[in-house]
């Protein structure tokens, strides 16, 4: 008589493996498609190709000033880890703003790019420009607090604080060490939701600044 295989072992043994197999590629899946889904979510908001293309003019319109004109820009910096430029009320003849409050970056620019900076900046819907150093170590870390308000005096809102921290570190060259910032550009949505009502939201982009030559 033939000795009848007992195969039980080895099935159950099959099944683990297999098992384990497929549990291995789940994971790895699962710890790959959640990061890939975060830095989706981000891009959408953050250094867009629309948002990219409007920090790029304004760079344009700063770099191609007067060199005293842009080492005044650079100079808000001075002792601070992030300086914004917002709307001023003192009025500028050069500048034809709704309720004649320009936006204080254009009022730094000779007359002839004035009016271009603030026509720009409002049909593109900016809503602020931040100057921040080139490495962006020092304000990445200021901002990782999640109860921080404010910076210099700067109100850091949450998408804000969420954009900062998402940007890379941009290690400093020896000539990017002193001659270049980073302009951090704010610019307003408005959508209409499902139930048909507006819906504001913000997107960034940041570019870096040299300075004169």
């Amino acid at each position: 008589m033939k000795k009848k295989m007992n195969n039980k072992g080895f099935a159950l043994v099959e099944t683990l493996v297999c098992s384990l197999f497929v549990v291995a590629i789940f994971l790895i899946l699962f710890e790959n498609y959640i990061p890939l889904m975060a830095k989706y979510n981000r891009t959408e908001k953050y250094d867009d190709l629309d948002s990219k293309y409007i920090s790029f003019y304004i760079k344009t319109f700063i770099e191609s000033d007067r060199k005293d004109h842009i080492q005044l820009i650079h100079n808000k910096l001075y002792g601070k880890n992030i300086y914004q430029f917002r709307t001023i009320n003192t009025p500028d003849p050069d500048i034809i703003a709704e309720n004649n409050k320009p936006f204080e970056l254009c009022t730094l620019l000779i007359k002839e790019n004035k009016q271009k900076c603030q026509d720009f900046i409002e049909e593109a819907s900016i809503t602020s420009i931040y100057l921040v150093d080139y490495n962006t170590k020092q304000i990445k870390t200021k901002v990782s607090d999640l109860n921080v308000s404010s910076v210099n005096g700067v109100d850091i809102s949450r998408p804000l604080q969420l954009y900062i921290e998402s940007m890379p570190t941009y290690e400093a060259t020896s000539e990017t060490k002193s001659g270049y910032k980073r302009l951090i550009i704010e610019i307003k949505h408005v959508k209409k939701n499902e139930n048909n009502e507006n819906e504001v939201y913000y997107t960034y982009s940041n570019i870096e600044l040299r300075e004169a030559k």
